[in-house]
């Protein structure tokens, strides 16, 4: 991450899909550590109730240097993590993450899905950086 060395943890629950063509309800909770120091915190559910959807098409309207903290949580609702660097470029913003990774029980055929968005803020709340992939391709790149 940015050059640098760090620790994933990653804790996984999975309830088993009911019916074939559903969604399989998941949760995961995922650390990073540096210098052991945690620097990043990131749940992901597809569980009713605790879901991490997100709209991902509204990210294309967060602006850098406009946009402010509010401003992407009124747009997109509470994250579901927070990170830091070396997760992010700046060594001294912090970065809002909205992850939503879903799996679809078709037996052998099973699909899967990814949606992680990460935007960075100064310490004036104000967007410096935006992240946006779909399934590990970059949508939007800061």
């Amino acid at each position: 991450m940015n050059g640098e060395k760090a620790k994933v943890l990653t804790y996984y629950y999975n309830d088993g899909a009911k019916f074939w063509g559903l969604i399989i309800p998941q949760r995961t909770l995922t650390y990073t550590i540096y210098n052991d120091t945690m620097v990043g915190e990131v749940f992901n559910s597809t569980m009713e109730g605790e879901s991490t959807e997100f709209e991902g098409k509204k990210a294309s309207s967060i602006q850098k240097g406009i946009s402010t903290k509010s401003d992407v949580i009124a747009l997109l609702g509470k994250p579901s993590g927070e990170v830091l660097y070396p997760v992010i470029k700046d060594k001294n913003g912090r970065g809002m993450v909205y992850a939503y990774s879903y799996a679809r029980f078709a037996g052998m055929l099973t699909s899967y899905n990814n949606y992680l968005l990460v935007v960075s803020i100064d310490d004036k709340n104000i967007v410096t950086d935006v992240s946006y992939k779909v399934d590990d391709v970059e949508q939007i790149k800061g």
